[in-house]
């Protein structure tokens, strides 16, 4: 089953909020053609953040992925502003709504070069780089801007959690599908990463939409719960 819990956090917003960015409607699963858990129903405004909790391995990554059509399933029922997924074409589509992996996906090279990657893509040139605000998130995230010319492959798993976490906000999607974003983090790392999250969400109007088991998170950013697994 499935369980809806609000906890109220709206942040001011600039535009016309009369639809969602983004809405999901998932199967969650079935056994010998009979539904054991109902469909998923979502959405999310422009600064809200929505958690989905539950237990280990009961599919909460897989439904992150299907969001950003790392996973496709033709039973997912999704929009984009309005738009029906099927008429945006995936990259265009993992533009605006961009998965972050639980486990940090850097290349060979410098952090710098990491974090400025994806603005040299054809389909980001629109994007500019902006270096001071480079520098000011990686120090929201507890990392100097020193790190900028480690090798990104000699970081530990927390550094380039942080690292690609910075990459993602410099790319100021319109939601952030964010899959276990403190799991490799101490508890101070935890908290600065909490507070990053907070100001992004409060000063864009982009959403967020959570996969976590770190209740820093959910006190420090209260949203809409939902609870899979139970009834």
């Amino acid at each position: 089953m499935v369980h809806y819990k609000l906890n109220e956090q709206i942040f001011p917003t600039n535009g016309n909020l009369a639809y969602p960015i983004f809405e999901a409607k998932i199967p969650l699963g079935m056994v010998a053609g009979k539904t054991v858990q109902p469909d998923l129903n979502l959405s999310v405004h422009a600064r809200q953040i929505v958690w989905l909790l539950g237990r280990s391995g009961i599919g909460k990554t897989t439904i992150l992925r299907k969001m950003a059509r790392l996973h496709e399933d033709p039973r997912v029922d999704m929009k984009y502003r309005g738009v029906l997924y099927s008429q945006i074409a995936p990259r265009n589509w993992r533009r605006s709504i961009l998965y972050v992996n639980q486990r940090p996906i850097l290349f060979r090279g410098s952090v710098r070069e990491n974090i400025f990657k994806p603005f040299g893509l054809k389909l980001n040139r629109d994007k500019v780089p902006n270096l001071d605000l480079v520098v000011k998130l990686l120090r929201k995230v507890d990392l100097s801007d020193s790190f900028l010319e480690r090798d990104a492959l000699t970081l530990s798993v927390g550094e380039m959690a942080r690292i690609c976490l910075v990459r993602s906000l410099l790319m100021n999607p319109d939601v952030l599908l964010l899959d276990e974003p403190t799991a490799s983090l101490d508890s101070e790392s935890r908290i600065a990463v909490a507070i990053t999250l907070k100001e992004w969400l409060s000063q864009t109007n982009s959403g967020i939409i959570g996969v976590t088991h770190d209740e820093t998170l959910t006190e420090m950013i209260p949203g809409l719960e939902i609870h899979l697994g139970q009834s």
